[in-house]
């Protein structure tokens, strides 16, 4: 099984395997936002709004973007809570969260907090394995993550796959799995780099 690695030198606790991967952690996480749907029918209001914060916070003025997380954090956090067993309601928490860390960059606390990201998305996806925009998203995370802190690259394009294969249509899958096998070095796969490259 390959995956994204970096070196970690004896039995690093998670927090110090965070520190040693540099700046993989912030970015894995920062090529997770995109396509989220936040209109979607059904959509509690909060996660909603939180999930629009995720989509447009890179365009607010950098010194509003720690303040906008926050709300978009509490937003998520207040949807879960009246919702628990909403799909949408722990992606917004995802992405909200995995926006946060992406600001903050590597730190301990950054790295207990990838748990917590990775535990809204796979709550999204038992709640909904049908839930291409949260397949995409944990598979792409996972291809990007450092292992140490549970990336694997094979089960994230396996997620991928799964989301293309609900959806054929759905372009940003396409592109994701074109960039997670460029970084495995399988960019030859021709057919999906082309649509990859077609739907930019």
């Amino acid at each position: 099984m390959r995956t994204t690695r970096c070196v970690a030198i004896g039995l690093l606790s998670l927090a110090a395997a965070a520190l040693a991967c540099g700046g993989q952690v912030s970015r894995a996480l920062a090529a997770e936002p995109g396509p989220f749907y936040s209109d979607a029918p059904g959509a509690p209001p909060d996660a909603a709004r939180a999930i629009r914060i995720c989509e447009t916070v890179e365009f607010e003025p950098p010194e509003e973007r720690a303040a906008r997380l926050e709300t978009a954090v509490r937003l998520a956090e207040a949807s879960v809570q009246r919702q628990p067993e909403s799909a949408r309601a722990q992606f917004a928490l995802f992405c909200a969260l995995g926006r946060q860390v992406e600001a903050r960059g590597v730190s301990l606390r950054a790295a207990v907090e990838v748990r917590r990201v990775r535990g809204a998305v796979q709550k999204a996806i038992a709640l909904k394995p049908t839930y291409i925009d949260a397949l995409v998203a944990h598979g792409a995370l996972l291809g990007r993550l450092p292992w140490i802190l549970g990336g694997d690259a094979e089960r994230g394009e396996a997620l991928i796959r799964r989301a293309i294969r609900i959806d054929p249509s759905f372009l940003p899958a396409y592109r994701e799995l074109a960039a997670l096998l460029q970084a495995e070095g399988r960019g030859d796969e021709a057919p999906v780099l082309d649509v990859a490259r077609a739907s930019d």
